[in-house]
């Protein structure tokens, strides 16, 4: 039988385009945005963008105002607290699973994740934020698949867009990409040992770290 290659909608474009913004911190919570001027912007007709918009709405992105427009939903220390919560179920849970048999293909691809965030120090500049937040997560995301339970690995992916709003959001804020920089490294280090527990516990003190110092910020902010 002949392939059917399927093309992405218009729909499915401007949700990317969307999300992509929200995560950026290129669209903000707060302004009541237009569905109108949405579209004139995309270039596109108001239906794939208001289709957009309910998908975006379904995973908690926006929140859309019938007759008025729709907003961006805030990050929240409680929101910050419910990614950081379910990273620690799923990201300890698989190191402390894993038999920490790992090829030295796979450690090197994750040396060579964590030096690419090392070197994507963040700036003022958004592209340049995604940029670092982004090589974090692929750090960790080449930790997760140690342990290589797909399922795990899914549930993970589904956080990976709200993990680099957050750290978008606060990049350029205290000293934290240099802790999380310093968080790597001794977890780096456990793995480069073999050793499963420090590497564990090492993963449990970076993300309760972080978990601290983000909802901290919004304690300064008040």
């Amino acid at each position: 039988m002949k392939q059917i290659v399927r093309e992405e909608s218009f729909r499915e474009k401007v949700y990317k385009e969307l999300k992509m913004a929200i995560i950026k911190q290129t669209l903000v919570s707060g302004p009541l945005l237009n569905e109108r001027k949405l579209s004139e912007q995309l270039s596109v007709s108001r239906t794939p963008v208001r289709e957009a918009l309910q998908i975006l709405e379904a995973e908690g992105w926006v929140v859309i105002l019938p007759r008025q427009g729709f907003r961006v939903n805030p990050i929240t220390p409680k929101s910050v607290r419910e990614v950081m919560e379910a990273r620690k179920c799923i990201e300890c849970f698989l190191i402390g699973k894993a038999e920490m048999k790992i090829s030295d293909e796979h450690f090197e691809s994750i040396v060579t994740a964590f030096q690419k965030h090392k070197d994507s120090r963040p700036t003022i500049d958004a592209s340049n934020s995604y940029k670092c937040a982004h090589c974090d997560t692929d750090f960790h995301l080449l930790i997760a698949k140690i342990n290589n339970n797909d399922v795990m690995l899914k549930w993970f992916s589904t956080l990976q867009d709200k993990i680099e709003r957050t750290s978008v959001f606060v990049s350029t804020r205290g000293d934290l990409f240099q802790r999380s920089v310093e968080d790597h490294e001794e977890i780096l280090e456990a793995l480069r040992c073999r050793d499963q527990e420090r590497a564990m516990q090492a993963m449990k003190h970076h993300l309760s770290g972080s978990e601290s110092r983000i909802v901290e910020l919004f304690d300064q902010k008040n």
